[in-house]
C-alpha cells in the first residue's frame, strides 16, 4: 500500500523550525541581560517606597482588622465579667467560712485569730461604736494561754470546757468593760501618752527584777501570755486608762480631799486629827498617818508621793498629789539624813473603776453577738 505525504508537510516543518530559532534567541536574549544584571525582572528592580504607597497600605491593613475589631472588645469585656464574678465568689466563699470560723464555732486558734485581722467582724457594740473581735480573741487566748502553760488547765475535759465558757464571757465583758473606759476617757479629755506607758513598764521590769534584759522580758511575756512587748504595751494602755478615768470622774475624793487640804491650811484642824477623821489608810490613821522613814529611792511608794516629800521642810505639809491609790496630803515629819526622811500622809482613796463603768452600763446600749 503506497503511503503518500502530506502536500504541506515541508510547509508546517518550516514554520516550526522558524518559531523555535525565535524562542531560543529570546530566551538567550534574557539569559544574557541577566548575567549582565539588566534583567527587568521585579525582584531586582523592586517598586519604591513613598508616602502615597505607605498610605494605601496602612488603609488596606485597617480595613482588614475591621472585622477582628468588635470580636476582641467583647472578648475583654467578656474576661472582665469572669474575672469580677471569680472574685466576687471567692470572697463570699471566705465571708462564710469566716463567719462560721468565728461565730459558729467559735474558734480561737492562731488562724481564726489572723483573720480577725484581716476581716472586721464585731463581736459586740458598745452606743454607736463596735468592739472588733481581734480585740475579743487577744483578751481570750491570752488569758487560755496562761491557764494551759502556767496551771496545766485541760481545755479538752469536761471541766476545761467549762473553763473556758467562763473564760469566753469574762473576755467577753471585759472588751465591753474597755471600750466604755475609752469612751468615758474621750467624752472628759483623758488620755495616755507614750511617755506614761514606758514609764510603767520600767516599774513591771523593776518589781519583777527584770531590770534592763530585753530578752528575758520577752522570753517571760512569751511564756506566760503568749505576748510579745507590743502586746504588753497595749494592755498596760489599757490599764493606765482605767485609773485614769477615775482621777476626773471621783467627784467626792477630789471634794474630801480639798477640804481636808484647806482644814490643815488654815489651822482649823491639825493634821494628826484629820488623819483621824478623813484619812482612808487603815495602817496609818490611828498613827497620826505616819507612814516612817523613806529614802529617795525608794521603789515601795510612788514616785510622785517620794518627790514631793523630799521637796518640803520638816514640818512641811505639801499640796495635794495624785497617785494611783488616790489622793495624797504629805507631812515632812523629820529628817535622819540627807537621803532619809520620815513621813506622814493622809489618804483620800479613789473609788473603784469598776463603779464608773457599771453606771455608764446602766445607760448604754450593748448588744453582743456571739452566745455561749
Amino acid at each position: 500500500m503506497d503511503i503518500k505525504k502530506p502536500k504541506n508537510l515541508k510547509a508546517k516543518k518550516s514554520t516550526f523550525h522558524r518559531k523555535s530559532k525565535k524562542a531560543s534567541r529570546a530566551l538567550k536574549a534574557k539569559a544574557k541581560n541577566y548575567i549582565s544584571g539588566e534583567s527587568k525582572l521585579a525582584e531586582a528592580n523592586p517598586k519604591r517606597v513613598t508616602n502615597d504607597n505607605m498610605n494605601k497600605h496602612r488603609e488596606e491593613m485597617l480595613t482588614g482588622a475591621k472585622k477582628f475589631k468588635y470580636p476582641l472588645k467583647y472578648s475583654k469585656y467578656k474576661i472582665a465579667i469572669i474575672s469580677t464574678a471569680l472574685v466576687v465568689l471567692v470572697l463570699l466563699a471566705f465571708g462564710v467560712f469566716s463567719y462560721s470560723l468565728l461565730y459558729k464555732q467559735q474558734n480561737i486558734g492562731d488562724f481564726a485569730y489572723r483573720v480577725s485581722k484581716v476581716i472586721p467582724a464585731p463581736v459586740a457594740r458598745v452606743g454607736g461604736t463596735w468592739i472588733s473581735f481581734e480585740k475579743y480573741l487577744f483578751e481570750v487566748r491570752q488569758n487560755a494561754h496562761y491557764l494551759i502553760n502556767q496551771e496545766n488547765v485541760d481545755f479538752e475535759s469536761l471541766e476545761g470546757l467549762v473553763a473556758m465558757k467562763e473564760l469566753k464571757i469574762t473576755s467577753l465583758n471585759r472588751v465591753q468593760e474597755n471600750e466604755i473606759v475609752r469612751q468615758l476617757a474621750v467624752q472628759n479629755g483623758i488620755d495616755v501618752t507614750d511617755e506614761e506607758v514606758d514609764k510603767q513598764i520600767d516599774a513591771i521590769r523593776k518589781s519583777a527584777g527584770i531590770g534592763d534584759d530585753s530578752q528575758t522580758l520577752d522570753d517571760t511575756l512569751r511564756d506566760f501570755y503568749g505576748w510579745n512587748v507590743s502586746d504588753l504595751e497595749r494592755v498596760v494602755r489599757d490599764q493606765l486608762l482605767k485609773q485614769k478615768i477615775v482621777t476626773v470622774l471621783d467627784k467626792e475624793a477630789l471634794a474630801a480631799a480639798d477640804t481636808a487640804y484647806i482644814a490643815v491650811m488654815d489651822g482649823s484642824k491639825t493634821f494628826e486629827v484629820l488623819t483621824t477623821t478623813h484619812s482612808e489608810d487603815d495602817l496609818t490613821k490611828d498613827k497620826g498617818g505616819v507612814i516612817g522613814f523613806i529614802k529617795r529611792d525608794s521603789e515601795d511608794l510612788p514616785e510622785s508621793l517620794v518627790a514631793a516629800a523630799f521637796e518640803l521642810s520638816d514640818g512641811g505639809v505639801s499640796e495635794i498629789v495624785q497617785t494611783t491609790f488616790g489622793l495624797h496630803i504629805i507631812k515632812r515629819v523629820e529628817t535622819k539624813r540627807d537621803d532619809e526622811i520620815k513621813i506622814a500622809h493622809i489618804l483620800i482613796k479613789w473609788d473603784d473603776p469598776q463603779v464608773f463603768i457599771d453606771s455608764y452600763k446602766e445607760e448604754a446600749e450593748i448588744k453582743s453577738f456571739i452566745t455561749f
